[in-house]
Order: C-alpha cells, then structure tokens, then sequence
C-alpha cells in the first residue's frame, strides 16, 4: 500500500469518526443542555419586543433532520390588541448559516393558533393630499414593507395550520375566520401568499398569488364562495334605510400587476339571491352570471361590465367605465337589454322610493319591456356623472303601461292610463322625446305619435302629438279635462249613451303648467242622447270635429233626431263663461210631430204658440242659421 493511500484512509476514518462524534452529540445536546434559563430568557425577551405578555409550557431542541426549536402550548397577551395560544411552533434554522455562528430563522409554523383581535371603535379619518389613485401609490404603499421583510426576515417561510381569529368589539364576536390553512414566503425575491379559510363572512376563500419584489409584478387569484355580505353590511352601516338580508354571491378575481405600467383584474361571479329591506318592504334580486374586467395605469382607469344577467329584476346588461387623468373626462356606457320595466320599478321604488325623482319616474312608468337601452354619462369628475343634463337615455318600449297624472300635465284630476305603449325614446338633457308612439287610452288608440316633454321644473316644455282612433263614448270625459268651463260641463254633462267611432289627430302642449288642446276628428259616426232634445240623436258617418282650445266646431254634419233627419250642417260652439252656439249651414228634414211639442215647451216659445195646440206634417227646410246662448235655447235667433 503506497503512502498517499494511508493518509487517504486516515483522513477518512478521523472525518467519520468526527461526523459519528458530532451525530451523538446533536441526540444528546437536547438532553444535557438546561433548557430552562433558555426558556425565561426567551420570554423575557418576545414579551419585551411585542410590549404584552408571552407564556409557554416547554421548549425542545433538535438537529436532526434539520436544526429547529419546538415551543410548545404559547399563550400570548397583548392589552387591547390581541390574544390567543397555539398548540406549537416550529422554528427552522439554516444551516450553513448556523455553522458560521449565525441564527437565521428559515421557516415558522403555526399549529393551532386561535386569536381575539379587537376592532377599533371608530375609524380615524386621515386627511389625504387627494391624489389620483394609481399603480405609483400601490408601489409607495408596498415596496417599504417589502423591503422591510427582505431586510429582517429575507427567504422566511410561514405556514399556518388548522388556526382560528377571531375579530371581536366590545367583547362580542364580529367576525370569525375558521380552519385557516396557508403559506407565506418572504423575499428577498418575491413574497409568495397561499391562503384558504372559511368564515361567517363566506363559506370559503382561497388566496394564491406572487409579488416580485424588485419590479413589483405579480400575479394573484381569489375565490369566494358563498359570500354574505348582510353580515358585512350589519356590522359596518347598523343604521342604512337599505338593509341587506339573507344572501349570497360567489367571486372569482384573477389580477395581474404588471410594475408601475398596469393593473388588471378579471371578475367572475354569480348572484344565487341578494334580499334588501327597505323599512317595511322587501326585494329578493336574482342572478345568474356575472362578469367584469378592470384595468388601471398612470393615464387612465377603465372597467368593463362584460355581462351581467338577473333573473329578477329581469335584464341583461353590460357596460364600459372609463376615467382619463390627463382630459379630465370620466364616462360611462351601458347597455340593457330584455329589461322588464315592472320588476325594474319594483327594485327601484324599494330601494330608492324616497327620492322624489325616482318616486316620480315610476308613478308615470309602470310597465312594459324595454328590447334594448342605453345609458351615456359623461362629465369631467364623477360627481358630474350624475347630473341631468350629462346623461342620455336612448331606448325602445313595447307593451308599455304610462299614467299621465292630470295635475301634471294640465288635465286638472282627469289621470291618462296608457296601455300596450310602444315607441322609441331619447332623453337628453332633462328632455324626454319620443316618436313612432302607439298607445291605448281605453278602448280609444293613438297612433304615429311624438312626444317632448321636460322631465325637470313645474313648467316644463310639454308637446304630444299623434293620430286618433276614437271611442267616442270616452271622449266626454277627455274633453271635460281639456275645457275649464262650468257651463260646459253642464251641458257636457247632459249627454247620455254616447256610443260611436272617429278617427283624427290631437296635438297637446306647450307646456304643462299651460297645455292648450287641438282636436281634428273625421270619418266620425255618433248615437248619443241628449236631454234638452227628447229624442235620441244619431250622426251619420263621414263628418268631422274639430276643437282649438276656444272652439269646438262640426262640419259635414249628416243624421236624424227622432223622425226629423239634416245634413251638411256647419257649426260651431263657441266656448267661454256663456258658451254660444251658431250654426251657419244646413239642410233638413223636420217632422213637425215631434219637434213642435218641444219646441212648444221651451220658455219663450211656449207663449207665442199656446193657441196653437197640435202641428203636424213634415217641413223641408234648405237653409238653416241658427244662433245664441247654449243654454238659453229660447234665445236662439232662426233664420230659415
């Protein structure tokens, strides 16, 4: 055996026999080692550092597999702040750094822990200098606290296993976060964070994600199922109107942050069912899929309602949000589609009935489905989003249900109840316009419509103008709105079984604090009785209606009292404290059996005839002027 070979061998057996020497040693250290100093002045020292009170039962030593120390059964205390205990700790030390004499502490683990935080009773408000909110603050906010973590603790990992916290005020429970299992790696290169409990807040989350410490980007996921955010809500705002009920929602964010250029996030969710009370009034809303993309930079902020779906209130909408730093210019589009009108107002009235613009809005609008409808803001804060005369509303109705109160509209009591409305709208600024308008007033249609009308001020421009299909059984009652005139409405009122049809325009405005009316009806047939005439009138088809706010006139009129008939009778009627007729035209067919017993009982006919006991025969009569007081028949002046 050659020399260099002894001394390979001697090397070897001293090196094991060292590494056997040093092995014994690390099982027996544990043993022979007084623990106990240790542990006082490790207690000594956390309860002086963390400024409370820190207690453990034992504390083990042990080297192999890998250095670490086992504090067992800690309890800690910190007045006003936290306490709990935990089952163990686990602390890995490195080993080459040990080997040089340095402790550094590779990984922790929890087992067990369970802490009662106490929440603040009031929130300080902090002045801020009202910097735009972008990647830059999330950097100024993040990067100390990395830098901080790479410098105390650089590459520590932390794991926590079956832990509890508990986030209580005033010695009552608040909210509680169960079952807490994860993992946290510090930098120096990135912080690492993954993360699942479950809590009275949801039934669970999971957090994963990573942030490079050096060029802050990262990449992150968040899940919630179950989410109930009527715990949040009780605890944060006791005292809204709005109060959240039994609910539930699931989320899924995915973000991305890519340095200072950009920040993203994709949200994806469902809606099972959100309850809201408002004061006695309840509102369950119900939703299928939801789903948004946000994205932020230095320049701008936009967010992307990509879709959202609710089975009730029933619609579909999606939408963009964008806000540029440098214009000012923030603006909003959205876009609905399938809305149920009388779902939306039931949501509406409960969640809002308070306000008067809302309150107002759904007195008129009751129902109806909207196919399509847009919604347009744009102003240069998001306070100006807001205001009126920066939104429009562009959109379509079918089966529509509209009250027009009278009082609103100059109709004193008389309400107009439209139904089967259908028709396309714009509002802009604080202006309703409407066109291709066909609705249902009764049994009566209007057709070919256009609407403008001021949705603000108590003059505000009013114009309705549309084609008529006229039940004339319902037209007193309309023109007894329109003419403010108590002699004519008690003339108005001596009309009985009015039964008939006519087709027309109307045209209504220019104002509601002053509408004036302009009626043009033709092709117009008419039975109706009334009670100064003894017999019953029945109006042949073909003659027209006219009415401008001072007059009501007829022309072409054709038909028959009784046995007596007239046609191509021209007349007015003329309106105001005394309503005056006139007619100017004529021609007729009167059967004097008849109409001599009335006329014979009219005061100041009934003394000029009272000789003249019976009259008979039938009078054909080629012209006709008749004029005088409306009411006062006995003042009429013929000339025949």
């Amino acid at each position: 055996m050659s020399k260099r070979k002894k001394i390979a061998i001697w090397v070897m057996g001293v090196i094991g026999a060292l590494l056997v020497l040093l092995l014994i040693l690390m099982l027996l250290l544990p043993r022979i080692i007084n623990l106990e100093p240790i542990k006082q002045k490790i207690i000594a020292r956390i309860s002086q550092e963390v400024g409370g009170e820190v207690e453990f039962q034992r504390l083990d030593l042990s080297f192999l597999p890998r250095p670490r120390v086992m504090i067992h059964e800690i309890s800690l205390s910190l007045p006003g702040k936290i306490a709990g205990t935990l089952d163990s700790l686990k602390i890995y030390l490195e080993i080459f750094p040990l080997l040089r004499g340095n402790v550094r502490i590779a990984m922790l683990r929890l087992d067990a822990p369970e802490f009662k935080m106490g929440l603040p009773e009031k929130l300080e408000k902090k002045e801020t200098a009202g910097r735009a909110f972008s990647p830059a603050t999330i950097q100024e906010s993040i990067a100390p606290a990395l830098a901080l973590m790479a410098s105390k603790a650089p590459g520590l990992v932390v794991t926590v296993d079956d832990g509890r916290l508990t986030l209580a005020s005033e010695k009552k429970s608040v909210f509680w976060f169960g079952d807490i299992h994860g993992r946290i790696s510090l930098p120096p290169d990135r912080l690492e964070i993954d993360l699942a409990c479950n809590s009275n807040l949801w039934e669970n989350i999971s957090v994963e994600g990573w942030l490079d410490s050096t060029d802050l980007k990262g990449r992150g996921r968040i899940d919630l199922t179950h989410v109930k955010p009527q715990v949040l809500m009780d605890q944060l705002f006791p005292l809204a109107p709005q109060q959240v009920g039994d609910s539930q929602l699931n989320l899924s964010i995915s973000f991305n942050m890519d340095g200072l250029k950009a920040l993203q996030a994709e949200v994806k969710g469902s809606l099972p069912y959100l309850t809201l009370h408002q004061a006695d009034k309840k509102l369950v809303i119900k939703g299928q899929s939801l789903k948004a993309n946000f994205r932020m930079d230095e320049k701008e902020v936009s967010a992307s309602l990509v879709e959202l779906n609710l089975d009730y209130p029933r619609l579909t909408i999606s939408g963009t949000f964008h806000m540029d730093g440098a214009s000012p210019l923030v603006r909003v589009d959205l876009e609905g589609k399938d809305v149920d009108v009388g779902s939306i107002r039931e949501a509406a009235l409960t969640l809002a009935g308070e306000v008067p613009d809302i309150q107002e809005i759904f007195e008129m609008v009751q129902g109806g489905k909207v196919p399509l409808i847009t919604v347009n803001a744009q102003g240069s804060s998001l306070a100006e989003l807001g205001k009126t005369q920066n939104i429009v509303v562009k959109g379509s109705v079918v089966d529509g249900k509209i009250i027009l109160r009278g009082a609103d509209i100059g109709l004193g009591d008389l309400d107009l109840g439209l139904e089967d409305v259908k028709g396309d709208m714009v509002i802009s600024r604080a202006i309703l316009e409407a066109k291709n308008v066909d609705a249902r007033l009764g049994n009566s249609w209007g057709r070919e419509g256009i609407l403008r009308l001021g949705l603000k001020g108590k003059d505000a421009p009013f114009h309705l103008e549309a084609m008529m299909e006229v039940d004339l059984a319902e037209l007193p009652s309309f023109i007894k709105g329109l003419v403010r005139d108590e002699a004519f409405d008690r003339e108005l009122a001596l009309i009985k079984e009015i039964r008939g049809s006519a087709a027309g325009k109307l045209v209504l405005g220019e104002s509601t604090k002053s509408i004036k009316a302009r009626v043009d009806l033709s092709k117009c047939n008419l039975f109706a009785r009334y009670e100064r005439i003894p017999y019953p009138l029945k109006l042949k088809y073909g003659w027209q209606f006219s009415y401008d706010g001072n007059t009501i006139g007829v022309q072409n009129l054709g038909g028959t009292v009784g046995k007596s008939s007239f046609s191509q009778i021209n007349a007015k009627l003329s309106l105001g404290k005394a309503p005056y007729l006139e007619i100017i035209s004529g021609r007729s067919s009167i059967f004097l059996g008849e109409i001599y017993p009335w006329l014979s009982s009219l005061e100041g006919i009934k003394s000029a005839v009272k000789d003249l006991k019976s009259v008979q025969g039938t009078l054909a009569v080629s012209t006709l002027n008749v004029k005088g007081p409306l009411s006062q028949p006995e003042k009429w002046d013929f000339r025949t």
